[in-house]
């Protein structure tokens, strides 16, 4: 998809990186060191994909989060309780990754943290 909105010589590489003959340099370009694709796309600035098009592959990636209920209704009867550990770390290129939904409940006004 990048490759396609981007220059000769960067639409090559990117091309390259999605091809199985460049597994291995994915591998090391992109998945060892945790690289977003905000990350990706700073490294191909010619590189621009139209919101409908970014979203339209990136949204479609997005995991289920799954979180568990940690109350009992016994002693809460009008509401649920979950559990959620808040993702919030530094990957090897040292880029902060928060987590999507875990952040955005951390910071939610219905949130009760301790």
């Amino acid at each position: 998809m990048l490759s396609a909105r981007a220059a000769q010589e960067e639409a090559a590489r990117l091309h390259s990186l999605a091809s199985h003959g460049g597994k291995a340099d994915f591998a090391s370009y992109v998945v060892a060191p945790q690289r977003s694709l905000l990350q990706v796309l700073g490294d191909f600035p010619s590189a621009r994909p139209s919101l409908g098009l970014f979203f339209g592959h990136v949204a479609t990636r997005l995991q289920p989060r799954y979180y568990s209920i940690s109350s009992s209704p016994l002693a809460h009867p009008q509401s649920a309780h979950i559990t959620v550990a808040v993702v919030d770390e530094t990957g090897p290129t040292g880029r902060r990754h928060l987590g999507v939904a875990s952040h955005w409940l951390a910071h939610c006004r219905c949130a009760r943290l301790p």
